[in-house]
């Protein structure tokens, strides 16, 4: 019976060191006690899909602007269709400012419909601070710069005080200087975990990205439109995606980015579990918060992977009932032998 209790608590010890070790908190940071200056707004819930038609109610999205409101600065949105529309008068409610989008592809019909329900809001409300006309689509390959020129131009006549752009990621900006020509403001993405980028070099890769569009485009205003990193999903290349990873390059970058007064909009604001069939595991992950509105990633205080590992430690010691079973039927086992596969039963 001793060794038998012996036993038991030398697997008890080794199972939470083991525990802890993998989940022990990540390299200290700095705290993050400012306000998120915009986040990039899907108002989608678990059971939602845009590309089933299963949209957000008016309700939902009011709920959704009143949870943001002194968590963030701004909202970006990527429609003006499809109830995507009702968003900037919602935030008006709330005094929340809207970067406002229309979303542009191949489907030439659907488009005419976003750019009339994008110069409406903009005519309309007074909080859409600015325009952003197409998400990406020189890099789809929908369009060539200079027939997504002729949108913006439209949006641009149709509202001509508000600064109008498209975005698109940092590289296809400095393939493409000439899109320069049709934009008040280069919008760009900055999303390192898609580029391959390991994550203890994820902040320094992002910022040399960032001053080469600025240094760029000298006399043009750059807003980051997305930048992130996701909580869970497959490791791309050399990035890892987890919640201490998105964690820690958030706080890294926000605080940088008050330091030298960057503009930015982080990408994005809930999980959005729709994205998993375009993008894998890793698209629905990219949330501040989690599709349920809860709260994810710590922006002040120690980063731990999973704050509730200790309680999935004490679940796993169910795995004793079996092992104490082994351990009563198999008297005739020497010690080294019941502690060896004591220790196989660990989950």
């Amino acid at each position: 019976m001793r060794k038998n209790a012996l036993i038991v608590l030398i697997v008890m010890a080794v199972n939470l060191g083991l525990w802890a070790w993998f989940n022990r908190p990540a390299d200290p940071q700095l705290d993050f006690t400012g306000q998120v200056k915009a986040v990039s707004f899907s108002p989608y819930r678990a059971d939602q899909d845009p590309l089933v038609n299963k949209f957000p109610t008016a309700a939902q999205i009011d709920q959704d602007v009143a949870f943001l409101k002194g968590k963030t600065g701004a909202i970006r949105t990527y429609s003006s269709t499809e109830g995507m529309e009702a968003i900037p008068g919602i935030a008006e409610k709330y005094g929340m400012p809207v970067i406002a989008g229309a979303w542009l592809d191949k489907r030439l019909k659907r488009n005419e419909t976003e750019i009339a329900g994008l110069t409406k809001n903009l005519v309309e409300h007074k909080n859409i601070t600015r325009a952003i006309v197409g998400n990406e689509s020189i890099l789809r390959g929908d369009f060539k710069p200079a027939e997504l020129a002729a949108y913006i131009r439209r949006v641009k006549e149709a509202a001509p005080d508000v600064q109008v752009s498209t975005a698109e990621p940092w590289h296809v900006w400095i393939n493409h200087p000439e899109l320069a020509d049709s934009v008040d403001f280069i919008a760009i993405h900055i999303l390192p975990y898609w580029e391959r980028i390991p994550e203890d070099k994820a902040i320094e890769w992002s910022m040399k990205r960032y001053h080469q569009v600025v240094e760029r485009f000298p006399n043009k205003h750059v807003l980051v439109a997305e930048i992130g990193w996701p909580s869970n999903g497959e490791r791309w290349g050399k990035a890892k995606a987890s919640i201490a990873n998105e964690a820690k390059f958030l706080r890294q970058f926000m605080n940088l980015a008050q330091q030298q007064n960057i503009d930015y909009c982080v990408m994005e604001a809930f999980d959005q579990p729709w994205k998993r069939p375009l993008e894998g595991v890793v698209g629905a992950h990219w949330g501040i918060w989690t599709v349920d509105r809860d709260n994810k990633i710590p922006l002040v205080g120690t980063i731990l992977e999973d704050s509730l590992w200790p309680v999935q430690w004490g679940v796993s010691l169910l795995c004793l009932i079996p092992m104490l079973y082994f351990l009563h039927r198999r008297k005739d086992q020497p010690f080294q032998g019941k502690l060896f596969f004591s220790l196989l039963l660990q989950p």
